[in-house]
């Protein structure tokens, strides 16, 4: 596969179209992801123009997905949710644990309140990275163990 035959879109904007798909609406789904409604628009357009493709018809109090944009959220939530795998398989790879310690990476909120729900003891260490940067993250982590 040459290079010029991936498209340029990101995981956050992947993130950004299933939202919108789920949600049916600019605002909701802005809320959603914690950014501005124009913003959303943006990024959609976006990817759209990346695409050559009209993901969602939207007139000022509709927005509806394509046949397109079916398709295409299909894949992105499959590509979102191998992410989602990859980078916890890697940290498991990459972590050093003692045992019966876990270490939990999530792409969306966890709280300290849900873990002793299930019965776990929580010691916590919050990082934020945005997916681009998550893997870098992770290595040097590893490679800061040792």
């Amino acid at each position: 596969m040459h290079p010029s035959d991936v498209p340029d879109i990101r995981a956050r904007e992947l993130l950004t179209v299933t939202a919108l798909a789920e949600y049916g609406s600019f605002v909701a789904a802005a809320a959603y992801l914690k950014t501005s409604q124009p913003a959303l628009t943006r990024t959609i357009k976006r990817v759209e123009r990346v695409l050559g493709v009209t993901l969602f018809a939207r007139n000022t109090r509709r927005v509806e997905i394509t046949a397109a944009g079916r398709e295409f959220v299909a894949v992105a939530e499959r590509m979102l949710n191998e992410l989602h795998l990859t980078v916890r398989n890697l940290s498991e790879a990459l972590g050093e644990r003692m045992p019966g310690e876990a270490r939990i990476v999530s792409i969306g909120p966890v709280t300290s309140a849900a873990a002793r729900e299930a019965g776990l003891e929580v010691g916590v260490e919050a990082k934020r990275h945005d997916v681009d940067g998550l893997l870098e993250a992770l290595l040097e982590d590893a490679a800061n163990r040792g």
